[in-house]
């Protein structure tokens, strides 16, 4: 027979720990510029990557410069992308989406689209052009899974986390933020992603590949992505996670029961404090003692 332990949902700041990381080893973070390069908030002032470019001159964290952990975060993989209908809102116009599945969507100048919470997947690009807004109403959680790339262009306005909301961003391919847009999001790529000259993320970004901060501010929301839920990811004040448990196989027959199991075992909340740590020990029938390591 044999025992084993049940291992909990992550805390979605596994994937988002700061507000730049890195989910592959090879990939980059890259502060382009010697001014105006900034993350505010960052828990530590360390980001998990193990390539860390900075021209910022020593104050992309803030008052100091970031750097490097040498370690990386999990990957968000995402495969289905069945086909759907292009969605296009024109010039000026206000267009309300529900969750569901569609292929190419464009919001041009001025326009306004509206997302309710759910789950939405773009089998082809996603782009907001010049001065379009995208807002999640009512309140809740919203995410977006992209097969080509995404692209804001300048002066975009994306609203979430200041109407109580949280939206979810993931692209397959690259991942482009302009001039002048400010972005209320977390927001991954498997590929590079850009966030340009006065772009304001309140979120946080992970990539697969480079991360570029051009001259932008990430203002790192650790409240908001501990208590975020997002889909299988990662769950909003996620219970403890039980620490390299495995399955341990225990001989015992039918006229030698176990009677009694107490389990002590590592215990690593979500935020990484261990609490505590020791053997699971199994007692059978004939009160011998079969621990589990």
């Amino acid at each position: 027979m044999c025992a084993s332990a049940h291992v909990g949902a992550v805390a979605c700041n596994t994937y988002f720990p700061d507000g730049a990381s890195s989910a592959k080893n090879s990939a980059k973070i890259k502060f382009k510029h010697s001014s105006g390069n900034q993350i505010v908030n960052s828990p530590d002032n360390i980001l998990d990557t193990n390539n860390l470019e900075d021209s910022s001159n020593g104050n992309s964290c803030g008052n100091s410069g970031c750097q490097a952990s040498g370690s990386i975060v999990p990957q968000m993989n995402y495969s289905n992308f069945p086909n759907g209908d292009d969605i296009t809102v024109n010039n000026s116009q206000t267009y309300s989406l529900s969750p569901g599945n569609y292929d190419k969507l464009e919001v041009k100048e001025n326009a306004t689209l509206i997302l309710s919470p759910g789950v939405y997947t773009f089998k082809d690009d996603f782009k907001l052009k010049d001065d379009a807004s995208l807002e999640v109403s009512p309140a809740g959680t919203v995410e977006v899974y992209v097969k080509e790339k995404v692209k804001f262009e300048e002066d975009v306005t994306v609203t979430s986390q200041s109407t109580g909301s949280t939206l979810f961003i993931w692209s397959k391919k690259d991942m482009e933020v302009k001039e002048d847009s400010v972005i209320e999001a977390l927001l991954y790529s498997k590929k590079k992603l850009k966030l340009k000259h006065e772009v304001s993320l309140i979120g946080a970004a992970t990539s697969e590949s480079e991360l570029e901060v051009d001259r932008a501010i990430i203002n790192y929301q650790a409240d908001l992505i501990s208590a975020a839920t997002l889909g299988s990811y990662c769950a909003g004040n996620a219970a403890p996670t039980l620490n390299n448990v495995g399955t341990t196989p225990i001989a015992y027959t039918e006229e030698d029961l176990p009677i009694a199991i107490a389990p002590v075992i590592s215990i690593v909340d979500s935020d990484d404090t261990a609490m505590e740590s020791a053997a699971v020990t199994l007692v059978n029938g004939d009160t011998t003692e079969d621990v589990l390591t």
